[in-house]
């Protein structure tokens, strides 16, 4: 099945789990939109300015397994140091000028983590096309804090179809938007 084929209710939860993992939240946008975060999917984002400030205020509301696996939170925040009861990530070993036995910094000060980690991730989604226009378009500032504010405080629905001739590849189960209640 193709996504202009698919019932409004999956586009419309595919579009929104889709800004949750690409769109740069501040902060602010934490505490604003708090009730209104889908914080398993946003543990995947990549595009936040990650710290230790932003993890600890919504610490009990984290996907932990997908944090761990966020290679930008891995980067910013030393997971291993600071939660080793949520995570399962050893503590780093120090490699600056201080020689301790582990990395004791809230940030590292001298990373060892596996660069090829830092790529993004590829895409493996409902539709790549639609995907990478509303990165486009977050990138663009299109899609702005207004536009968000709109969407999660009023339910702001986006419609976003993609032409016929453009191949966004068949829906698939795995997707986990089978679970929605039509």
């Amino acid at each position: 099945m193709k996504f202009k084929d698919l019932n409004h209710e999956i586009k419309s939860k595919f579009v929104r789990d889709t800004l949750f993992e690409l769109y740069p939240f501040t902060i602010e946008d934490f505490q604003d939109f708090e009730s209104y975060i889908d914080f398993k999917i946003i543990s995947k984002n990549q595009y936040i300015d990650w710290s230790v400030e932003i993890v600890e205020k919504n610490l009990e509301k984290w996907d932990w397994s997908e944090i761990e696996n966020n290679p930008i939170v891995c980067k910013e925040v030393n997971l291993g140091l600071l939660y080793p009861e949520k995570v399962n990530i050893e503590k780093p070993r120090c490699t600056c000028y201080k020689e301790l036995e582990y990395c004791n910094m809230k940030k590292y000060c001298n990373s060892e983590y596996d660069r090829t980690k830092m790529i993004k991730k590829k895409v493996n989604c409902l539709s790549p096309y639609i995907y990478g226009y509303i990165k486009f378009l977050i990138d663009e500032k299109v899609i702005n804090n207004d536009i968000m504010s709109n969407i999660l405080l009023y339910n702001m629905d986006i419609n976003v179809e993609n032409d016929d001739d453009v191949d966004d590849g068949e829906f698939r189960e795995d997707n986990n938007y089978s679970d929605l209640p039509f």
